[in-house]
C-alpha cells in the first residue's frame, strides 16, 4: 500500500511540474538584460525578436515632490535629478531626499531603440498607488488618481499594456506617480518589447490565471458536492472552501481579472482579497485537523480560527492603512502555525500515519511558495507569483489523498462483500449511482468550460475595439492588412487626420471632441461599406484600409469620402468638419510599416498644401 502511494505521489508530481512550471517561470532572464545608467537605457543592439521583451531595471531619473513633462525637463536646466533603482520597495528604496513613505515625484527614462518603424508595448503593473504614464510627452494612460497629499490622489491596482512607435529610435518614458496610502515605496519595472510580444504576454497570463482558477474552482465544487452527499465526513467540505476562496483570491491578483471586469475600486478589491486569504487560511487549517486528528491540536485549530473570524471582521470594517499595519501580527500567528503543523505531519509521517506523505509534500511547497511571495512583498527580487503554482499543486496532491482515501475504504467494503452477499448488492447500487454523479460532473466540467472560452472571446473583442469610437483599434487594423496581404489582394491604405480638430476641442470642450469623433467614425464606416475598413489610429487620426487595386479608383473614393465629410454638419459643434487624407498602394517590395510610413508622409504634406485634399504617395 505504502510503495502504490508513492508511485502515485511521484506520478502526480512529474505531470504537475511538465504543466505548471512552465506557467510560472519567467520566459527571459532578468540578469542578462541590459540596466539603465544615469537614467538611459540602451538597446540598439538588443534583438528583441530573439531575446524577447526588456524589464526596465536600473536606475532611473527621479524628481522628488514635483509633477514634470519632458518638455520642462529640456527647457530648464536648474531641474537637477537623483537616479533611483528599480525595481524598488521600501527596503531597496533609496534617496536622501525622500524621508517619508508618503510623497510623490516624477520618474523619467530614456531607451535607446533599434532604427526600425517598429510599434512596441509598454506593460506595467505596480507603480506606487497610481501614476500617469506619458511617452514622448504623451498622456498614454492614468491608474488611480495622482495627486500631491492623500486628499487628492487615489490608490488603484491595475495591470495596463500600452503601445506606441517611437520617435526618431528613441523613447522618452516618464512616470508622474503618488503613494499616500500604501507606504511601500512599491515599483514593479515595467516590461517593454514589441506589440505583439506585450499583447501575447498579456493574454498568456489572463489564460494561465483563468486556467487554475478552473482547476481550483471545479476542485472545491467537486469536493463540496462530496460533502452534501456524505456530510459525516468534513474533509472535503473543508478542502473545497479552502479551494474556492484561492480560486477566488486568484481572478483579484496576477492579472486582476475581476478588478478589471468589475471596475472595483481599490478599497473593495483590498478587502476582498484579504477576506479570502482568511478564510483560505482558517479552511486550510480546519482540513489538516480533520484529516489528522491524532496528530494536530485542536487549540492551534481554535486559534486560528478565532483570529481568521477577528481579520475578516476587521477587513469590513477598518480602513486599508489599518489592515496593512494588523497584517504583521497575522502573518507571525500564520506563520506559527504553519510551521507546527508542518512538525506534525512530520512526526505522522514517521510514525506510518496513513496519507501524510501526500499531504507533507503538498504542505512543504506551500509553504515554501508562501515564504517566496512574501518576500517578493518585500524586496521585489526574488521570483514573483508562485502561490498559484504552490496552491495547484498543493490542491492536486490533497485530491490525490482524498481519493486514496475513497480507493482504500472500496476496497475493504469489496472484501467485506465477498462475505456478505447483502453487502454486494448494495455496492453495485452505489457504483451505479457513482456513474450517474461522474456523468453529471462531466457535464458540469463541459459547462464550465464553455463559460471560460465565452470569457476569453469578450476579452479578445476588448482588446481589438477603441473604446471611444467603436472602431477596431491600431492592433485589429494591423491584423486586417496582414490579412489582406496574405490573401494576395489589392489594396490602398490612408491615414485621414480631422483638420482643426484641436481647434474643437479648445473651443467646445473634450466631450464634445469625443461626440465628433465618434459621429465622424460612424460616418466614414457606413460610407465605406464593404469597399474598406476604417480605424482609430491615435487622437483624430484614422487608418482606412481600401480594397481597391486602383489607384485612381481609390483617389476617386477618397474625395467622394471629403466631400462627405465636409457636407455634413455635426451636431454637437453645429459647424463643418473637413478632412485631408495621405494615401499609398501597398506594394509586396515593401513592408505595411513602409505603407502606412508614405501614407503619413503624404498626408503630412497635404496638410502643408491647405488641408482638406487627398494627397498620395
Amino acid at each position: 500500500m505504502r510503495n502504490k502511494t508513492w508511485l502515485g505521489l511521484l506520478l502526480i508530481i512529474g505531470f504537475l511540474s511538465v504543466i505548471l512550471i512552465p506557467l510560472m517561470l519567467p520566459s527571459s532572464s532578468n540578469s542578462s538584460q541590459p540596466k539603465a545608467i544615469n537614467g538611459v537605457l540602451d538597446l540598439r543592439e538588443w534583438d528583441f525578436n530573439q531575446d524577447g521583451p526588456v524589464t526596465l531595471n536600473g536606475e532611473w531619473a527621479f524628481y522628488y515632490d514635483a509633477f514634470y513633462s519632458l518638455k520642462d525637463m529640456h527647457f530648464d536646466s536648474s531641474l537637477q535629478p537623483k537616479f533611483i533603482t528599480l525595481p524598488s520597495s521600501r527596503d531597496t528604496f533609496k534617496s536622501d531626499l525622500v524621508k517619508d513613505d508618503y510623497f510623490y515625484g516624477t520618474y523619467h527614462l530614456t531607451v535607446l531603440l533599434p532604427p526600425d518603424d517598429t510599434i512596441y508595448g509598454l506593460s506595467t503593473d505596480i507603480y506606487m498607488s497610481s501614476y500617469r504614464l506619458f511617452i514622448d510627452d504623451k498622456l498614454q494612460t492614468e491608474v488611480g488618481k495622482v495627486g500631491v497629499d492623500a486628499s487628492t490622489s487615489e490608490p488603484y491596482y491595475k495591470q495596463t499594456q500600452t503601445y506606441f512607435k517611437p520617435i526618431a529610435s528613441q523613447a522618452e518614458i516618464i512616470y508622474q506617480a503618488s503613494d499616500f496610502h500604501f507606504g511601500d515605496r512599491a515599483i514593479k519595472s515595467p516590461l517593454l518589447g514589441h506589440a505583439d510580444q506585450i499583447s501575447d504576454a498579456s493574454k498568456f497570463k489572463l489564460s494561465r490565471d483563468l486556467l487554475l482558477f478552473g482547476i481550483l474552482f471545479i476542485m472545491g465544487v467537486y469536493h463540496i458536492g462530496l460533502f452534501i452527499k456524505r456530510n459525516k465526513d468534513r474533509t472535503p467540505l473543508y478542502f473545497g472552501i479552502f479551494c474556492l476562496a484561492f480560486a477566488f483570491r486568484m481572478l483579484l491578483v496576477g492579472e486582476r481579472f475581476l478588478p478589471t471586469l468589475f471596475d472595483l475600486n481599490f478599497k473593495s478589491f483590498a478587502r476582498f482579497t484579504y477576506i479570502a486569504v482568511y478564510l483560505g487560511f482558517s479552511s486550510l487549517c480546519a482540513f489538516l485537523y480533520s484529516s489528522f486528528k491524532s496528530l494536530i491540536s485542536p487549540a492551534s485549530v481554535s486559534i486560528s480560527l478565532g483570529i481568521s473570524f477577528v481579520y475578516t471582521l476587521l477587513a469590513l470594517l477598518l480602513p486599508f492603512t489599518w489592515l496593512d499595519r494588523l497584517l504583521g501580527l497575522y502573518m507571525v500567528v500564520g506563520f506559527s502555525t504553519l510551521f507546527y503543523m508542518l512538525y506534525r505531519l512530520i512526526i505522522g509521517y514517521y510514525r506510518r500515519v496513513p496519507f501524510t506523505g501526500a499531504v507533507l509534500v503538498g504542505f512543504i511547497c506551500l509553504i515554501m511558495v508562501f515564504i517566496n511571495d512574501y518576500l517578493y512583498e518585500v524586496t521585489l527580487k526574488n521570483m514573483p507569483s508562485m502561490i498559484p503554482f504552490g496552491l495547484t499543486f498543493f490542491v492536486f496532491l490533497q485530491a490525490y489523498m482524498l481519493s486514496a482515501k475513497s480507493a482504500y475504504a472500496f476496497s475493504q467494503s469489496e472484501m467485506l462483500s465477498i462475505e456478505n452477499s447483502e453487502i454486494l448488492l448494495e455496492l453495485k447500487e452505489m457504483n451505479s449511482r457513482l456513474e450517474s454523479e461522474v456523468e453529471k460532473r462531466t457535464a458540469d466540467l463541459e459547462k464550465r468550460s464553455e463559460d471560460l472560452e465565452t470569457a476569453l472571446m469578450e476579452v479578445e473583442l476588448l482588446s481589438n475595439t477603441d473604446y471611444l469610437t467603436g472602431l477596431p483599434n491600431r492592433r485589429h487594423m494591423l491584423s486586417q492588412i496582414e490579412k489582406a496581404v496574405v490573401s494576395d489582394a489589392g489594396i490602398h491604405i490612408a491615414v485621414a487626420d480631422i483638420d482643426h480638430f484641436k481647434l474643437i476641442n479648445d473651443t467646445f470642450g473634450h466631450d464634445v471632441g469625443d461626440q465628433v469623433l465618434i459621429e465622424l467614425s460612424k460616418l466614414i464606416a457606413d460610407f465605406l461599406g464593404e469597399r474598406g475598413i476604417i480605424g482609430r489610429w491615435g487622437g483624430e487620426e484614422f487608418l482606412i484600409l481600401l480594397y481597391e487595386t486602383d489607384t485612381q479608383n481609390a483617389l476617386l473614393l477618397s474625395n467622394q469620402l471629403i466631400e462627405l465629410v465636409t457636407s455634413k454638419v455635426f451636431s454637437p459643434v453645429e459647424t463643418k468638419v473637413s478632412l485631408t487624407i495621405g494615401m499609398s498602394q501597398y506594394d509586396k517590395k515593401s513592408t505595411i510599416d513602409d505603407c502606412i510610413h508614405s501614407a503619413d508622409t503624404a498626408l503630412y504634406s497635404g496638410k502643408q498644401a491647405g488641408r482638406c485634399r487627398v494627397v498620395t504617395s
